[in-house]
This record gives structure tokens, sequence and C-alpha cells, in this order.
């Protein structure tokens, strides 16, 4: 896990003192918001997936991830909010650069909602907002952010009109597979609970 948090923080620290490297242009940030995104994606991605891994497989490498789920969630969050502030850099910095209102409103919303499940992994603030309030955030959150992303590697491309983008693919691919476990840990537990 050590590993996992040193590389998170080497990519965080690169992205952070990028725009002191020199002039920024719309091609630079627009590759620092592919990676920090692509990295926000695979770490929250391995907590979506660790429940359903452990109810279909029950191997250590799934026990470990959920074991370890906060704090990988904890290193999303901080991911993402380099992210967010590569976002506002590049909206200050490129004049040319424009979001669609869905995107700002529906990224606004996902950023609010990752900060509050952030506050809440910690034992104090979990313990004031009750258990019930937790667990309908965090469900309600990471569906959210669920939706976030599938429209982000699914639907986007789809939407516009464009080809869809070989390296779309790997990401589509693996956000698509872990609803088919999500499913099928469903589909196992209603089979369970009718027999």
């Amino acid at each position: 896990m050590r590993i996992a948090y040193l590389f998170a923080g080497a990519i965080v620290a690169v992205l952070m003192l990028a725009p002191f490297a020199g002039a920024l242009d719309d091609t630079a940030f627009r590759a620092m918001l592919r990676l920090s995104g692509r990295l926000s994606f695979a770490l929250w991605l391995a907590t979506f997936a660790a429940s359903p891994l452990v109810a279909l497989t029950r191997s250590a490498a799934a026990k470990y991830l959920l074991r370890h789920r906060r704090g990988i969630g904890l290193m999303f969050a901080g991911s993402h909010a380099v992210h967010g502030s590569v976002l506002v850099g590049y909206a200050l910095a490129v004049p040319t650069a424009h979001f669609l209102i869905y995107v700002l409103i529906g990224g606004s919303i996902g950023f609010v909602l990752i900060a509050a499940m952030a506050i809440t992994s910690f034992d104090g603030p979990a313990r004031a907002i009750g258990t019930r309030a937790w667990r309908r955030l965090h469900t309600f959150g990471t569906w959210y952010i669920s939706g976030i992303f599938a429209l982000d590697f699914i639907l986007t491309p789809i939407l516009k009109g464009k080809q869809f983008e070989p390296t779309y693919l790997p990401f589509a691919l693996a956000l698509l597979a872990v609803y088919a476990m999500r499913v099928s840990v469903r589909l196992r537990v209603s089979a369970v609970a009718t027999s």
C-alpha cells in the first residue's frame, strides 16, 4: 500500500509543480487533465470494485483492497482535488477554454460530494452525521461519481457524434466490468433472499 501512496504522491507533486515549469498552453493543460483524471478514475474504480470483488471471489487481493478502501478513497479525493485545480488553472490561463454548462454544474456537484465523502471518511465526522446519513451520502456519492465517469468515458464520445477514441476503451471496459460485477452480486443476493 505504501508504494501506491508514493506513486499517487509523485503524480500529484508533478501536477502541482507543472504550472511553475513555464508557460502552459492548451495542449499541456489537456495532458495534465487526462493524467489527473485517469489517475483519479483508477483510484475511484478500486474503491467501487472492492466490495463486489470480495463477494464474487473472496480472494486475498480483493479482501486487501476492501480493507484499504478508505485510504484509496482518500487518495482519490486528493487526486481529484488536483484535477479540479488543474481545471480551474486551465479555465483561467487559456482564454479559448470553454466548458459546457452541464459539465460545470454536474462536475461541481461531484466535487462537493467527493469533499463530503472524504471528510466523513474519518471517524469523528462519520459519527457526527450518523450511520444512516453516512451510508446515504457514500452510496449516492459513489453512484453519482460513477455516472460522471460513465458520461466521460462512454456517453460523451457517442453524444458528440465522434468516433469512439481507442484510448477511452480500457476505462470504459473497466467501468462496465465493475457494473457487471455489481449486478451479479445484486442478483445473487436477490436469488438467496427469494429461495
